[in-house]
């Protein structure tokens, strides 16, 4: 419920704003646009740190007595914190949608005499399964905290009788992983080879296989 709303709010803002700045044509041709890459940069660390901070503040496990007397813990906060992150992280997802065009542009079309295969399909079918493969590991890693004869977490339990060593695994899950997939995404981002004068070739490539119009942001 509070992701829905989240996600169409950051979406309709962000796509907006972003388009003002990224598919405007530039005044010294369209080859000179502005690549979203140094601000995916930024804004990424700026987002999972922002992110780490507020969870760090506001996410800690709740008071198992106020959880006992039946009070129950803030939903507020779970729903500024998605507001809040997914719309410092979506110049990420702006730029790595436009990195995966421009990957497929690239073989297909700058590519095309060269003698090369098009391997549109091997691009696609490498991020599903790499998707695949960590959704796979996350409920791997889920199924080993509520299985076996002593598990870290209960879920026959109420959630003030689990033990603390359940709510506070489950809450430094977030933290530990999130570090580490901001080297590597930081990393893979940066040294990402379509840029510079290759991807100004591209753009004119682009310009000629799409048809632009001359003198417009077509």
């Amino acid at each position: 419920l509070a992701s829905a709303p989240t996600g169409l709010i950051v979406s309709c803002c962000m796509t907006t704003i972003m388009g003002c700045f990224f598919a405007k044509k530039s005044k010294q041709g369209r080859e000179k646009s502005l690549n979203p890459l140094n601000y995916a940069l930024g804004f990424g660390i700026f987002d999972t740190l922002l992110g780490l901070t507020l969870w760090v503040v506001w996410m800690q496990p709740a008071d198992r007595d106020m959880l006992r007397d039946g009070g129950k813990g803030s939903w507020l906060n779970l729903y500024l914190w998605g507001l809040i992150t997914g719309f410092f992280s979506f110049p990420v997802e702006y730029w790595r949608r436009a990195a995966v065009t421009w990957a497929v542009d690239y073989d297909n079309q700058a590519r095309e005499k060269s003698g090369n295969k098009r391997r549109e399909a091997i691009i696609y079918a490498l991020s599903s399964v790499i998707f695949g493969i960590c959704n796979l590991l996350g409920n791997i890693i889920a199924s080993s905290m509520i299985l076996g004869e002593d598990p870290l977490c209960d879920t026959r339990l109420s959630a003030w009788e689990m033990p603390d060593k359940c709510t506070w695994t489950l809450f430094n899950c977030y933290v530990y992983p999130a570090i580490a997939l901001l080297i590597w995404t930081t990393t893979l981002t940066y040294f990402y080879p379509l840029k510079g004068k290759k991807l100004e070739e591209l753009y004119k490539t682009q310009g000629h296989y799409q048809k632009a119009v001359h003198g417009t942001d077509a």
